[in-house]
């Protein structure tokens, strides 16, 4: 980090309150409007976003792991909120301070500004994906962006590297837990994941354009 990187996170982090979370807790954004809606850094563990669809079903917007100098979770809106995969410690930091820390650190905000852009068209991208389309492929993507984020290398492939129950990946892609204990199976069949001590291994990264290319609405 550069020094003038320093001196922004300095301003931005020192002040602002840190605050734990535990596997399955939930932060909510606490603005009343989109202008004074606090800005959110995670700091150690690992997240997920996810908003409320209109029939109830959760809709993961986005993984964020604590491994980048500027772990920004970005959030579409105050219907956005986070919930924990890890023991994990954020950052809240106001917007008028967020703001006023970057315009005197023009790399960083730059920096900033990209992570959001890139964060956004992640997300759009990956709605569709984890909403609309069947079970087995939404849960492919889900593992996919999983491996992406947390995957440990293997001579088998990518170790998902949290523990996840077949009713957390249901509640992660709008589902119920039945319906993907069938498509775990699918999954295992079609070569694409094996189980190993409850874990979940990916074994090909190219799973989500498998299975979109044997369904033919994809």
């Amino acid at each position: 980090m550069t020094q003038q990187g320093r001196t922004c996170s300095a301003d931005l982090f020192d002040p602002a309150p840190r605050f734990t979370l535990e596997p399955g807790e939930i932060a909510y954004c606490t603005g009343t409007s989109e202008h004074d809606q606090p800005l959110f850094f995670l700091w150690e563990g690992a997240v997920r976003t996810y908003r409320i669809t209109r029939d109830g079903r959760e809709m993961t917007t986005g993984l964020y792991a604590a491994n980048s100098e500027w772990n920004l979770i970005y959030m579409c809106g105050q219907q956005d909120c986070f919930e924990a995969l890890k023991p994990s410690i954020y950052v809240r930091v106001a917007k008028a301070t967020a703001t006023n820390a970057l315009a005197r650190c023009p790399d960083t905000l730059a920096t900033v500004l990209h992570h959001i852009l890139c964060e956004f068209e992640h997300a759009f991208r990956k709605q569709e994906d984890l909403t609309y389309r069947e079970v087995p492929i939404r849960l492919a993507h889900l593992l996919a962006m999983l491996g992406e984020k947390f995957g440990k290398p293997t001579k088998r492939g990518k170790r998902i590297a949290l523990k996840l129950s077949q009713e957390k990946l249901a509640t992660m892609i709008g589902s119920s837990r039945p319906a993907v204990n069938i498509a775990l199976k699918q999954l295992k069949e079609a070569g694409i994941i094996c189980m190993c001590n409850k874990e979940i291994i990916l074994l090909d990264p190219e799973a989500p354009a498998k299975m979109c290319n044997k369904n033919t609405h994809c």
